[in-house]
């Protein structure tokens, strides 16, 4: 019997317009309601994750999330039961690239739960209306260096679906990155970095070792790079009919349906509800 449910947030359990679908919250209550334990699991900070935390009824006790792409696994109700930091060095020269390349991206600090950046343009109103987080504007990101989980660079100008400008900067910056660094494409606008030990999948495993589960209990769901570690960890890894073709390639389970339409709700009726 499955007892975890980890989900991807944006191109997932999320549609286009960044909202949760009718038919993933029915399914949702209902696992929850067989004892399920629903883990949001995003590159977003715990600050960014609230709105569908609060939306889902999981602000609870016993209920955890985990946060940055592994970065952070905490308790919805507040308390982090783990924050990796990244080196200091490592991120002040991240921000040192990235004020190299402000034409066409703009840096976002992370802790382990806000968000910092040094300017505030339209990859920083798309964050603020797409998460319900607020981004703090500093005048020098290097004061946060120490307490940096992860580094973000928003690609500027229109958010589409192609993959191929940030592909193109990830291809650019691979070698320039800091040692002990990992770099990942965790949406079609997005490049991250953070410390090469964190990834989705470790923070899975430590929160099922937490509870008392193994892999074979557990289901993750997601459609991007950064969800690989978990889909590979997890007993069944089920990937959005939206997803990565690199990421589909190494599926369980593909949706029939996409992120728009309920995919989350057939992988919950599939493998949770029909137990």
């Amino acid at each position: 019997m499955f007892g975890l449910l980890g989900l991807d947030l944006d191109g997932t359990l999320l549609n286009d317009q960044k909202k949760i679908c009718k038919k993933n919250v029915e399914n949702l209550q209902k696992a929850k309601e067989r004892g399920v334990k629903i883990v949001l699991c995003s590159g977003r900070s715990a600050d960014g994750m609230q709105r569908e935390l609060k939306q889902l009824g999981l602000k609870e006790k016993g209920q955890y999330a985990v946060a940055l792409n592994g970065g952070v696994i905490f308790e919805t109700t507040g308390t982090f039961l783990k924050k990796n930091l990244m080196k200091a060095e490592s991120i002040k020269e991240l921000i040192l690239l990235g004020r190299s390349m402000l034409e066409e991206v703009n840096i976002q600090l992370y802790t382990g739960d806000r968000v910092y950046v040094e300017r505030w343009n339209e990859t920083t109103d798309f964050y603020e209306e797409a998460t319900g987080s607020h981004p703090q504007l500093v005048e020098n990101l290097m004061d946060y260096a120490e307490k940096a989980v992860k580094m973000v660079f928003f690609s500027r100008g229109s958010i589409d679906k192609s993959l191929k400008k940030i592909r193109t900067l990830k291809d650019r910056v691979v070698c320039q990155i800091p040692a002990g660094t990992q770099s990942v494409i965790s949406a079609p606008y997005l490049l991250e970095f953070f410390d090469e030990k964190v990834d989705k999948g470790r923070a899975i495993q430590e929160l099922a070792e937490y509870l008392g589960m193994n892999a074979g209990q557990i289901i993750c769901v997601g459609d991007q790079e950064n969800d690989l570690p978990m889909l590979r960890y997890a007993g069944i890894g089920a990937v959005m009919n939206n997803g990565a073709p690199e990421v589909k390639a190494e599926a369980d389970y593909i949706t029939e349906i996409d992120n728009n339409e309920g995919g989350v709700a057939e992988v919950v009726e599939r493998f949770i509800l029909a137990e």
